[in-house]
């Protein structure tokens, strides 16, 4: 691929990566320490040197000193004949003048060559704002080759300087501002995220990218924005439907801790698909009531109505914070439903009280926790509160934190008793290209796997038979690919049977449905031909037997010709599509029961992935 799709070809970027590995890095690291000591290596070697030449021998020290500081000024200081001392100093002063002289002017110019630089960028990702979610993603558009210009209107943030490393090229100046994104060659990019740390910010970015759009673009820009009022992200989606550009500007809002909480449940759920755990009842505690905590709760309510015992008795769950009872009565207003699925108590506590873990004793019986504070080490701090106050090293703790957080920042002597201290790091985890270009369809995608990899474990199935079987971060590329696109699908196939999907905002207006057997039947059949054009297009043929080299199996026939084990599979599949939309956020609601204005792209995150679907041979609904 070339500059078309904001990719680098291979030579330029193996180019690249020699150069940087070699040259730049090094320079970067031990330049100015080299430059130096060879400045002071010139210094004594030219003392030396003019203490030995005919014509100054007689001065001082001092004398031979200052002549060895103006051979920096490259003039001659003696006649020759030279002692070789004299005539090595020389020039060495020529190689730490010159190379002093274009290090400083490569400083002065760095900007200025940014701005030349971005002007030949084609098909490129222009992200805005390089803070913490920033930075990890352009490093990883860079990790998979893509360009990447970025617009930071603080170069002193820690982010940049790694950027510059990986090949970005950083612009100074307010992204806002829209001879900056000109500039930066908006016209040009093929992605744009705004990522400023700041929704008026990233509003003003968008605002000001969709005036600069011509309607007559020859290809779409994909708009990616962050923020964090849900308000203003459902503006926001109404506006990218509504705007004339809607062709050519495609605008989806987001927010790292809507994205995040889901793949909290997909990574650590909070009960099996029957409503059970190992510690009896459950009964979930969720610390900490922001944006994170709120949307787990919703999402454990939703994972609840899909279980067994979801219809029977609500789920017992405790929410902790200092405003608890004022959020809980907040978010109980806006679901009414919940109080059909959970037992909602709300605890006034403040995590930081020296007798929290006293008026924790009424929670014993707690089987899951999730910490869900905005300060880590704060985080951190209370899970261990939690686990004294629990006194069962069995309950399963989920920190959520942001950087890199590991167990070795709990106090000294405690690391190795925590084993039941799970951490999430939501950037590392939802700051990637998947999850943010692709939304929820790359959580529905994991979540998929996750029932899969369920099913056969109880089937008794083993990676040493099935090399599918392993999770999610070691599974082959064009298996993942496999998921997503069995995840895009999703809607699709709802919708054929009178149904859609609806994210857990809407939880009050959605109840959630039962399937019917007769639908259930529909889905499975429809999945099974969505299979069969995924492994066509993939060059897979008809065969007597499964045979991976030459790309032959049995099962690429009509539904009707599919043998009763196969058909099985397919329906246990789609039969469970409620609990992992559930994981991913979602519900799934009849048509008919609802009146909906909302626009037909309410459920955009399930949108194709950008790049085909390839062959799968394990997960979702394989043979």
């Amino acid at each position: 691929m070339g500059p078309a799709d904001g990719r680098e070809s291979a030579f330029r970027r193996h180019v690249r990566e020699f150069v940087f590995r070699w040259v730049r890095r090094p320079l970067q690291a031990y330049g100015w320490p080299i430059v130096s000591a060879l400045a002071i290596f010139t210094l004594v070697l030219g003392t030396w040197g003019f203490r030995l030449h005919p014509a100054t021998q007689d001065g001082s020290v001092a004398d031979s000193l200052y002549a060895s500081i103006q051979l920096f000024t490259l003039q001659p200081q003696a006649a020759p004949p030279l002692p070789w001392q004299l005539e090595l100093a020389r020039w060495l002063a020529v190689v730490v003048a010159v190379g002093a002289t274009v290090g400083a002017l490569l400083v002065i110019l760095r900007d200025h060559l940014s701005w030349i630089r971005a002007r030949s960028a084609r098909g490129h990702v222009l992200i805005c704002g390089l803070g913490r979610c920033g930075a990890r993603l352009a490093l990883a558009f860079r990790d998979r080759g893509i360009r990447v210009v970025a617009i930071e209107k603080s170069l002193a943030v820690p982010g940049v300087e790694a950027a510059r490393r990986a090949g970005v090229i950083v612009l100074p100046g307010d992204a806002a501002e829209p001879t900056i994104l000109r500039r930066a060659g908006l016209h040009r990019a093929r992605t744009l995220m705004a990522i400023c740390g700041d929704d008026g910010m990233n509003v003003d970015v968008v605002a000001n990218a969709h005036e600069l759009i011509r309607p007559d673009r020859p290809r779409p820009l994909s708009c990616f924005a962050h923020v964090v009022d849900a308000d203003v992200r459902r503006f926001l989606r109404e506006f990218a439907v509504r705007t004339p550009k809607a062709p050519v500007f495609r605008l989806t809002p987001f927010d790292v801790s809507e994205l995040g909480a889901p793949g909290i449940l997909v990574d650590h759920p909070p009960f099996d698909a029957d409503g059970r755990t190992e510690l009896g009842p459950p009964h979930v505690l969720v610390v900490g009531l922001g944006q994170t905590g709120i949307r787990l709760i919703l999402g454990v309510a939703q994972l609840w109505a899909t279980t067994s015992v979801g219809s029977e008795r609500p789920l017992r769950v405790t929410a902790i914070d200092r405003g608890a009872e004022v959020a809980v009565a907040s978010l109980l207003a806006r679901s009414p439903r919940l109080r059909t699925l959970l037992s909602l108590e709300a605890l006034n506590e403040d995590v930081d009280s020296p007798l929290f873990a006293e008026h924790l004793a009424g929670i014993q019986d707690a089987t899951g926790v999730y910490v869900c504070l905005d300060e880590e080490l704060r985080g951190l701090r209370t899970a261990l509160i939690l686990r004294r106050a629990l006194r069962d090293p069995a309950v399963p703790i989920i920190v959520r934190t942001t950087e890199r957080t590991t167990l070795s920042t709990f106090p000294t002597g405690l690391q190795s008793s925590q084993v039941n201290v799970r951490i999430f790091r939501m950037l590392d985890r939802v700051c990637t290209p998947e999850i943010i270009v692709q939304g929820t369809n790359e959580v529905l995608a994991r979540a998929i796997h996750e029932e899969y990899l369920r099913t056969e474990r109880a089937r008794g199935t083993d990676p040493s038979t099935n090399p599918s079987m392993v999770e999610w971060d070691a599974l082959p590329e064009f298996l993942k690919e496999s998921c997503r696109d069995q995840a895009a699908h999703t809607g699709s196939k709802l919708r054929q049977i009178g149904c859609d999907i609806v994210g857990l905002a809407e939880l009050d207006e959605s109840p959630q449905v039962d399937l019917s057997p007769a639908e259930i039947e529909r889905l499975a059949e429809l999945e099974h031909d969505r299979w069969r054009r995924e492994r066509v297009a993939a060059g897979w043929r008809l065969g007597p037997q499964k045979d991976l080299d030459r790309k032959r199996t049995p099962y690429l026939v009509p539904w009707d010709e599919l043998p009763e084990e196969s058909k099985q599979r397919d329906r246990n599949m789609v039969r469970r599509l409620p609990a992992f939309l559930a994981k991913a956020g979602f519900a799934v609601i009849r048509l008919e029961d609802r009146a909906s204005e909302e626009p037909e792209d309410a459920a955009r995150p399930l949108l194709p992935p950008n790049v085909p679907a390839a062959e799968r041979d394990g997960s979702g609904s394989s043979r």
